[in-house]
């Protein structure tokens, strides 16, 4: 009985999971930047909602140096006194973004 009502759940966790994407791909291509952030390879309708829900607008930016900047996505070197480390990214902008 309860493997039945798991099953359920699940077909009801995947009506809901499948209008909501139909939900977001609709606001996307309200948008004129949808279709060209999922013309990237690799990037689909989800992708390219949350990135722009993270970041806004990208015409507010003035450069892409402000959203890798946002994103935590710059570069830092990790090196004490003579030592010299490798070079990493910063990771202190939004993780979610990254």
């Amino acid at each position: 009985m309860q493997l039945a009502q798991l099953v359920e759940e699940l077909a009801l966790i995947g009506r809901h999971l499948t209008k909501t994407e139909a939900k977001i791909a609709k606001l996307l291509e309200q948008t004129e930047l949808g279709q060209y952030l999922t013309s990237i390879p690799g990037v689909g309708i989800v992708s390219a909602a949350a990135f722009l829900a993270e970041i806004g607008d990208p015409r507010s930016y003035m450069s892409y140096k402000q959203i890798k900047k946002k994103a935590g996505l710059t570069l830092k070197e990790n090196s004490s006194g003579k030592h010299k480390g490798k070079t990493t990214i910063s990771k202190r902008g939004r993780p979610s973004l990254r």
